[in-house]
């Protein structure tokens, strides 16, 4: 079944909740890399490259959907 970014999108504050208290709890000063595994539409990929701006970050999804909605988010490379 594909994905509909803009539907999955409608209710990112929701999705994105879980993932900040995660990311809030994350004790790492200098992480080389980070994978965000399911990254959807990108919005924690994006949050990750803010908080650690010299690792190496690589969003994943399997949705080619959301893959093309996540590349053309800004701040997502």
């Amino acid at each position: 079944m594909p994905w509909a970014p803009a539907q999955y999108m409608k209710f990112s504050d929701h999705r994105l909740r879980p993932a900040l208290d995660l990311l809030n709890r994350i004790d790492v000063a200098n992480p080389a890399e980070i994978y965000d595994l399911g990254a959807g539409a990108g919005n924690v990929t994006r949050l990750l490259r803010e908080r650690w701006p010299h690792a190496r970050v690589t969003g994943v999804d399997a949705s080619q959907e959301m893959d093309k909605a996540a590349l053309a988010a800004p701040g997502i490379v």
